[in-house]
């Protein structure tokens, strides 16, 4: 017995080991000697680069290791972008020290290294744009090492006046060359964990201090348009073909200036030119998914849906950085062919690459809500809500109807708006041009009109909804287009003879109704 007890004790113990063996804690020091012309900022942050590589030679033999017991297939090279894309680095400590005629700034950091996320980025290393920008940030760095120390010297060196205020230009420039790219290394990233807004943050910092800087325009717009398809935004679409045009111009004879003269065509409604360009792309690089996939948004513009799902589907083979966003176009197509299963699957795999993003939690539950899956469906709906999204937030607090009699109407609130268990009916009555609720409603969705609703109006067809405060579109009917301007809410209405002496106002295809009982 005391064997048995023995061992189960050393059982607790030794998981708990195991699974925090599995986070790797570097900590490592960088310093460097800032001379005459440098700013005290950019030498912190040379220092903490130096940090950072040590760090990063330790973690990169970690992720060597994790990998062959999960049997990837990893470069070199792949395993340093994985290794610098995973350290979450901390600063300990850090000061700076007179040396000579100048300081000494010295760093001390913990990276700290966690294969949660090893298995997405294994994939979306594989995708070339990725490996050749850590390339080239290591090689602007190594640039700007060798760039600084020669200036330095000459700087040193020189008596003359003029000539020292010349090298200290330079110094200026390239120390603004510098914290560019270390924006775009942040971007790049915050782009690998599909971090649209921070990634066009920094990208954005990037170009302010770089206006030269290609790369940084070509990948923002990329932000740009991923956060544009996802959340169907036209502006986000516009700002990343601003983006597009100047990568186009630049390099029209590489796969990312033909990618970006595609989606240029694509946003201008030249389906044909679109087609041409992003073939190109697949030209210059058969084995990226960037022509595949914006021949396969094009096919779907043209409702080309079964040729579209043969571009998705090579999008999705070559398992690269749209990956997820192939998977989701897929399923789109899918669901349009009324295949609404193997659409749910491909939101799964979309999921699973990206658990992060709000919106595919919110399209699978569409999709599930189309295969009578409610409950699955209004959890996703929830899930996707809580993170964010507000078409998610709208699925799960609708307006199911409005009912006028006499001076009241009677408004019915749906939590979840698939399934009629969760309706609730609540009666606002307008009195002395004031509104109140027949009594104080237990749904959330009841709780929600309940609360925000101030008046309701009907004229000219149209439905006004006031509400006690700015509207942040927290619910609003399924299906519906709406009108929202400061605290109102104006929807459109259709009146269409019901039976009898009742008459019925509302949108076929909003599933909107509102009864006015003449008796």
């Amino acid at each position: 017995m005391k064997t048995v007890m023995k061992l189960a004790i050393i059982l607790i113990l030794l998981f708990p080991m195991a699974t925090y063996a599995e986070i790797k804690n570097i900590v490592s020091e960088g310093t460097y000697n800032m001379g005459d012309g440098e700013t005290p900022s950019v030498a912190e942050s040379r220092a903490l680069l130096n940090a950072k590589r040590a760090a990063l030679e330790e973690a990169g033999t970690y992720v060597e290791s994790y990998s062959r017991t999960k049997n990837y297939q990893l470069t070199e090279d792949e395993v340093k972008v994985i290794a610098s894309g995973l350290m979450q680095v901390t600063i300990l400590e850090k000061k700076r020290t007179i040396v000579g005629d100048g300081f000494r700034f010295w760093v001390k950091i913990q990276a700290m290294v966690s294969p949660e996320k090893m298995e997405n980025m294994a994939t979306r290393v594989k995708e070339k744009s990725v490996i050749n920008d850590y390339k080239k940030i290591q090689g602007e760095y190594e640039k700007s090492r060798k760039e600084i120390a020669i200036l330095k010297k000459q700087l040193l060196a020189t008596r003359n006046e003029k000539n020292k205020k010349k090298i200290e230009v330079l110094i200026e420039s390239d120390e603004r060359l510098f914290r560019a790219n270390e924006w775009f290394e942040k971007g790049s990233i915050y782009n690998l964990n599909h971090e649209h807004d921070q990634a066009i943050e920094a990208y954005t910092n990037a170009i302010a201090l770089n206006p030269d800087y290609i790369e940084a325009y070509d990948r923002r717009g990329i932000a740009y348009y991923n956060k544009g398809l996802l959340q169907n935004d036209k502006l986000l679409i516009d700002r990343a073909v601003e983006d597009f045009k100047r990568v186009a111009l630049l390099k029209p004879q590489t796969l990312a200036g033909a990618w970006a003269q595609g989606v240029i065509d694509l946003s201008q409604n030249q389906y044909a030119k679109a087609l041409a360009s992003f073939s190109k792309a697949v030209t210059f690089d058969p084995e990226s998914e960037l022509g595949y996939l914006g021949r396969g948004v094009t096919y779907a513009a043209t409702k080309q849906f079964d040729r579209a799902l043969e571009e998705y589907t090579r999008a999705i083979a070559a398992k690269g950085f749209w990956q997820a966003i192939s998977y989701q176009n897929r399923a789109i197509i899918y669901a349009q062919k009324g295949q609404y299963d193997m659409a749910v699957q491909d939101m799964n795999q979309a999921i699973a690459l990206a658990p992060n993003n709000a919106h595919f939690y919110y399209l699978r539950g569409l999709a599930r809500a189309m295969t009578k899956d409610t409950e699955k469906a209004n959890a996703d709906y929830d899930k996707a809500c809580k993170m964010g999204n507000k078409n998610g937030c709208e699925r799960l607090l609708g307006l199911s109807s409005v009912e006028k009699v006499q001076g009241s109407y009677y408004i019915t609130a749906a939590d979840g708006v698939i399934g009629s268990e969760y309706a609730q009916r609540i009666i606002f009555e307008i009195k002395d041009g004031k509104l109140t609720a027949s009594a104080p409603p237990t749904s959330v969705a009841g709780m929600t009109l309940y609360k925000t609703i101030s008046d309701i109006a009907f004229k000219d067809n149209i439905l006004t909804l006031t509400y006690r405060s700015q509207i942040q579109e927290i619910w609003s009917v399924s299906y519906m287009t709406a009108d929202f301007t400061g605290n109102t809410m104006k929807i459109p209405c259709k009146w269409k003879m019901v039976s009898g002496n009742s008459g019925s106002i509302g949108s076929e295809s909003n599933g909107f109704l509102i009864r006015d009982q003449r008796h």
